[in-house]
């Protein structure tokens, strides 16, 4: 069973969605195109968390377990509550009260990846 990320990002969240698309283009101008398997649309999400450094740590932890590759259950706001899989690969953080030690307000950044299972 997939972990749940229960934290939860600012309100200024990013979503995007993509389409796989095979397209084989002919000499005469014609085109044609498929969607590339029954899952050909893809999300992805930029988050920013923000708080103190237990709670980023917290959150790190979490992604480092996941190592990049293992998906986790989320819900992003536009669906409906449904858990859906995502993966991030990379998250940058960042002492945002520039005070140079670990108190005080933290800030993470990160892209989540929706995935799918058979």
């Amino acid at each position: 069973m997939h972990q749940i990320f229960e934290w939860s990002p600012l309100v200024e969240t990013a979503g995007s969605s993509a389409f796989r698309v095979l397209s084989s283009r002919f000499g005469d101008g014609y085109q044609q195109s498929v969607g590339d398997g029954i899952n050909n649309k893809i999300q992805s999400w930029n988050l920013t968390f923000k708080g103190s450094a237990e709670k980023i740590a917290d959150i790190k932890f979490f992604l480092d377990q996941h190592k990049g590759y293992l998906p986790f259950r989320w819900s992003p706001k536009n669906s409906c509550g449904q858990l859906l899989l995502w993966d991030c690969k990379e998250y940058q953080e960042s002492n945002i009260s520039h005070n140079g030690r670990e108190t005080g307000v933290w800030s993470l950044t990160c892209t989540f990846n929706q995935r799918f299972e058979p």
